[in-house]
């Protein structure tokens, strides 16, 4: 497996953990995914969010909604050692209302500072080591709240409930044997 997918995984895993087991807000969330986008007959039970890779076309029924976006960038760092990358990691939460978007961020942001990645290569499924965040300007997250959208966007009305958090971290290959 790729060590791209391998990372995305792994936050998946770490965010759908605490949205589930209730350590987020006092909470405990039902998390759904991309399957159960298509599950027609599915009715979610509140409270619910759903969980999403970046790309993912849902429509506006399926809020609240944290879409995961990972972008990786190789570094090299110095001669001999293993490849490096840096991972930015931006989670996109539409929400019913701000009051839910700013929950659901503010929990985030409150408690993910570090999460483990995951070697998905074995049947166990080791954590093979802890990455800390290290966002940017001294930040370990930075949100960006979007507040002007093209009126064919926020149309249904949940759009303009839409915050951004972004973090970073790095990663080396040494997690697995596969390259980047």
């Amino acid at each position: 497996m790729r060590l791209k997918r391998k990372v995305r995984l792994s936050v998946r895993q770490a965010i759908q953990s605490l949205l589930a087991n209730g350590s987020l807000m006092g909470v405990a969330y039902n998390v759904y995914g991309e399957s159960d986008l298509r599950n027609l007959n599915l009715v979610p039970v509140f409270p619910y969010v759903y969980l999403l890779d970046f790309g993912v076309k849902f429509e506006l029924k399926h809020v609240p909604a944290i879409i995961i976006q990972l972008v990786m960038d190789q570094q090299a760092l110095e001669l001999g050692t293993r490849k490096t990358y840096h991972c930015t990691l931006n989670l996109h939460i539409i929400a019913k209302d701000r009051g839910e978007r700013d929950d659901l961020a503010f929990a985030l942001i409150e408690d993910v500072d570090s999460f483990a990645l995951y070697d998905y290569d074995t049947s166990d499924s080791d954590v093979v080591e802890t990455v800390r965040l290290d966002g940017a300007r001294g930040h370990v997250w930075t949100e960006t709240t979007v507040d002007s959208l093209p009126t064919l966007m926020w149309q249904g009305g949940s759009l303009d409930n839409w915050t951004a958090l972004q973090t970073g971290f790095w990663v080396t290959t040494a997690m697995s044997g596969t390259g980047g």
